[in-house]
């Protein structure tokens, strides 16, 4: 999946969530209606649950991007993990798989 943005593409992959992971999202969301500084692609309904495997790429470092990715959706070998904050434009690591 991509996400054009101004500041390049994002090349993503959609997320597999359950029913009981929707469900909870709706809930907590719910919870805090009307929190000030919730972001509108966190909304139920709106929110693509995915993982961003990057992010700031030109059409041709995708296709290459696209090249390197298992063709049948297999397994992905992710060395770190960070959570992307897009109100507040700040990266925060969520740790290593590697040890």
């Amino acid at each position: 999946m991509l996400f054009r943005t101004g500041r390049g593409q994002v090349l993503a992959r959609l997320g597999v969530v359950s029913r009981a992971l929707y469900d909870f999202h709706r809930a907590v969301h719910q919870a805090l209606d009307g929190v000030p500084g919730v972001t509108g692609n966190c909304v139920p309904d709106r929110w693509i649950p995915h993982i961003t495997l990057a992010r700031g790429m030109t059409s041709g470092q995708v296709a290459e991007a696209v090249d390197l990715l298992p063709g049948d959706h297999g397994q992905l070998i992710l060395p770190t993990l960070r959570r992307w904050d897009s109100h507040e434009k700040t990266t925060a690591a969520l740790g290593s798989t590697t040890g």
